[in-house]
């Protein structure tokens, strides 16, 4: 299939020829019976013994069959833009008036984070207007994986994996390769949450409407709040709170891929259970620990899953050394569409409502009780209940 000067090819997840050596590297892997260290089972110092014995566990009889059969019951795509092998997931729902929606994942994630949402916003749905009319609004969905993740390559060059070289790879694939020429919106978290910025900020003839969980831009802190004399929600104070202990003893893993990524890549490369801690520490760090979120741990073994079958873990730490300055001085984007927040509780990154408003056209901000970094997976509802009121209201196509 052609676009125009690209070409679109249909793809298939089909890796069970690498599962045997996995099951086979985490049956021989000795765990310790127990953690010598006094205290050591305390979830501040990482991961536990207990949780990654009950993962590895679970992973020597996880059914890949069965997920591998889930992830392709959904259309996958790859395209080469600029060198780079872009893998992608794109449903459309046939709907007339569909808004075009791009949504990038970020690390320790995949496109497998977002697939929750998809046949949700594929859907028609009724929302009530601000002024009390009612519209139906659906969705086109595109997920694609980040240069370097999973099924798509690593760029050819240092420059092209940059967070805005990454954003003219999605401009071009939605406007040029996908043919989405009136317009289109975008959202994201983590890693996908900055590059959508870029995306925002330099193709405003493009991108429509913007609903990010963060932003390149330092968070403020408690004392910031204060001076600024201003009141916060309750969910508010407590994302400052939780992100101050972020900041104090759970950015190693930042540091490490930031500027050593080849030694932390290359020791968990091919490291199975090694790339269960590293990952799976992330997962429960950074997921709702009060049991309403929808994250289980068959979501964390499919994930590190992707990572290892594909051989793409060292490849993934590079986004960190490769984008070292991450946090810029707050400044308005080249774009006066509208944009909207999603305040997931357990998050580690958080920027209160007066904030942002100060640099964008803030017209949407919602503070969620249920969910954190991975709202796709955990709390993929709420996800879609924003998605929809956000861009139902305000997304406009070019004319």
């Amino acid at each position: 299939m052609a676009s125009g000067k690209y070409t679109i090819q249909s793809f298939k997840v089909d890796l069970s020829a690498e599962v045997p050596r996995l099951k086979a590297r985490l049956a021989a892997t000795q765990l310790p019976t127990h953690n010598p260290i006094p205290g050591g089972e305390d979830e501040k110092w990482g991961i536990t013994l207990a949780q990654l014995s009950k993962l590895r566990d679970e992973w020597l009889v996880y059914d890949w069959e069965a997920e591998q059969e889930r992830i392709n019951s959904y259309k996958h795509f790859t395209t080469e833009i600029d060198g780079t092998t872009i893998h992608f997931v794109h449903e459309k729902s046939g709907i007339d008036g569909a808004i075009p929606l791009i949504i990038t994942h970020g690390w320790p994630g995949s496109f497998d984070e977002y697939l929750p949402v998809v046949r949700p916003l594929l859907q028609s749905a009724e929302i009530t207007l601000l002024d009390g009319r009612k519209k139906k609004v659906s969705f086109d969905v595109v997920i694609p994986s980040l240069p370097g993740f999973v099924f798509s390559s690593a760029p050819p060059t240092v420059e092209g994996r940059s967070l805005k070289s990454t954003a003219k790879l999605w401009n071009t694939l939605m406007a040029e390769v996908l043919g989405y020429t009136n317009g289109y919106a975008i959202a994201g978290s983590d890693w996908g949450a900055l590059i959508s910025w870029h995306l925002f900020d330099l193709f405003p003839e493009n991108v429509r409407g913007a609903y990010l969980t963060m932003f390149p831009f330092a968070p403020i802190d408690s004392a910031q709040v204060a001076k600024d004399n201003r009141t916060l929600s309750e969910i508010e104070r407590f994302g400052l709170d939780k992100m101050a202990e972020r900041g104090a003893s759970g950015m190693g893993y930042f540091a490490e891929q930031s500027t050593k990524p080849d030694t932390i890549g290359l020791a968990l490369q091919d490291n199975a259970i090694g790339q269960l801690a590293w990952i799976g520490e992330k997962f429960y760090a950074w997921s709702d620990p009060t049991g309403k979120g929808d994250l289980t741990s068959k979501d964390i073994l499919t994930g590190v899953s992707l990572y290892f079958l594909t051989k793409s873990f060292l490849s993934s730490v590079f986004q960190y050394a490769h984008n070292p300055d991450i946090f810029q001085p707050p400044r308005k984007p080249n774009n006066s569409a509208p944009l909207g927040y999603g305040n997931f509780k357990w998050d580690g990154v958080h920027w209160p409502r007066y904030y942002v408003s100060q640099f964008a056209n803030l017209v949407f901000y919602r503070d969620h009780e249920k969910g954190g970094h991975f709202p796709g997976m955990e709390n993929p509802a709420g996800f879609v209940d924003d998605v929809r009121e956000f861009l139902g209201e305000h997304f406009a196509f070019k004319q």
